[in-house]
């Protein structure tokens, strides 16, 4: 029987798409931003550094894929971030930087939408009840960790974009990722749903020490883009940020 998503999993597929193209659009004002003539040079070096640690954190997961890292091989513990990292890594170059924004993004969606059929369609398949709801479980976790990760993508655009960390998109999203006193966030019901799938697995079959192990160090792996930021923006604080890049060498087209 073929599976009906939920009113809460079809709110969240609107979602996905309406940030998918948000960030497409941000690439765009990104790069009309640094062309701009009155845009002034600090800003355009901050946005010029924050395309350089984009270009780090693709080329940190080629390494990683060129190394067949194992956790990007592992299904059950390859988070929205490794997945974002590998479409980084197919995506994204420092020749095309505006156009490998929207690229990486689109392809982030792509993934994630393949992702959810595959598990609606598992979920259509499977008759033990128990097998359903962890399937059912699996794929609404997946959809709010890939929300919050879109929702700070947005977040930390915006901030670039306007050169303000308190602009009224960036605290929106971030709001919306983390949540507030009234209502929870992104990661706040991802973290819920992940560990009632995880106690779900262990209700059908216990995992061994070992792989317990890894997937809490996958758990709290922090996210490289961000750290890379925060640095920058402690730069920026103390100084222009000087990219290395030869003088001669343009961003764009």
């Amino acid at each position: 029987m073929p599976y009906e998503p939920s009113d809460e999993e079809n709110r969240l597929a609107e979602l996905a798409m309406k940030y998918r193209d948000r960030l497409t659009e941000q690439a765009k004002e990104l790069e009309q931003k640094y062309w701009d003539p009155a845009t002034s040079d600090q800003h355009k070096e901050r946005i010029n550094s924050y395309l350089n640690l984009r270009e780090q954190h693709a080329d940190h997961y080629r390494e990683l894929l060129g190394k067949n890292d194992p956790d990007l091989r592992n299904p059950d513990i390859n988070s929205a971030e490794n997945r974002y990292g590998k479409e980084s890594a197919k995506h994204f170059y420092f020749e095309t930087p505006f156009e490998s924004l929207a690229a990486t993004d689109r392809g982030d969606y792509g993934t994630f939408t393949l992702r959810q059929g595959h598990f609606a369609q598992k979920i259509s398949n499977a008759s033990d009840p128990k097998e359903r709801e962890i399937l059912k479980t699996r794929r609404l976790m997946e959809a709010y960790e890939h929300l919050d990760r879109t929702a700070r993508h947005i977040a930390l655009q915006s901030k670039e974009i306007t050169g303000r960390p308190d602009n009224p998109e960036t605290v929106s999203m971030m709001r919306a990722a983390e949540g507030t006193s009234d209502s929870p966030g992104f990661l706040s019901r991802a973290s819920e749903l992940r560990q009632h799938y995880k106690e779900l697995q262990e209700e059908r079959a216990p995992q061994p020490q070992s792989r317990a192990q890894s997937q809490n160090a996958a758990e709290s792996f922090q996210n490289r883009l961000d750290r890379l930021v925060e640095e920058q923006d402690q730069r920026t604080k103390d100084g222009p940020v000087h990219t290395g890049r030869p003088k001669g060498r343009g961003r764009g087209r």
